[in-house]
């Protein structure tokens, strides 16, 4: 249910992109409690983003959930800013999160909706 995805403006080396949804995966597992089978992350392509004037590293990261408490959005963006810091070095000052609860009406999987 969990979907994450990760705008940003510089390149990516290919392993380090599974590296990183990999580590977001975790993140999201462990905070949220939800089983990896269901945890989405899309690294998508670079593009020009522009953040406080500078286009130095930066990141927009989306994360749409069923039943998204809004006591974990705290941890959540300690965790995904220390990850970015650590695996891209981008710096928490130049990362935007968007969390989002989704209604279970409005999740469509396998043919259907949770």
């Amino acid at each position: 249910m969990p979907c994450m995805i990760v705008h940003r403006n510089f390149p990516i080396e290919k392993e380090t992109i599974g590296v990183l949804q990999d580590r977001f995966c975790t993140i999201v597992e462990n905070v949220l409690h939800k089983p990896s089978s269901y945890i989405m992350v899309i690294v998508d392509e670079q593009k020009p983003i522009r953040f406080g004037g500078s286009d130095e590293p930066a990141l927009f990261i989306e994360l749409k959930s069923i039943g998204l408490p809004g006591d974990s959005t705290t941890l959540l963006s300690s965790e995904l800013c220390s990850a970015s810091e650590e695996l891209l070095s981008v710096s928490r000052d130049r990362i935007y999160i968007e969390f989002a609860d989704s209604p279970r009406n409005l999740w469509g999987w396998n043919g259907g909706t949770f």
